[in-house]
């Protein structure tokens, strides 16, 4: 939660948009939106999908879905997992 939550955090800085104005803007609960934040609870598929459809935030779902896989898996098995997607995506070209 916490890897998520501190590069959700940068983005919000970067774009100068508070949590409080995405959260409107997404039709998100800022409670809620909060705790994500604070690393006090996870982001559901749910919350990804209404964060990615914010164009102020201009975050896709794929990269959001990716933030959220940095805080369930070690860099190390994201680079396997990467390489085999790879290996398998050229096994199919063939």
């Amino acid at each position: 939660m916490e890897r998520f939550a501190s590069l959700l955090k940068s983005h919000l800085e970067k774009k100068a948009l508070s949590a409080y104005r995405l959260a409107l803007s997404g039709g998100l609960d800022p409670a809620l939106l909060n705790k994500v934040l604070n690393g006090k609870r996870s982001a559901s598929q749910e919350l990804l999908e209404k964060l990615a459809a914010v164009p102020e935030l201009g975050l896709s779902l794929t990269v959001l879905k990716a933030w959220r896989a940095m805080d369930d898996y070690t860099p190390e098995e994201l680079a396997v997992a990467f390489r085999e997607v790879q290996r398998l995506m050229e096994g199919d070209a063939e």
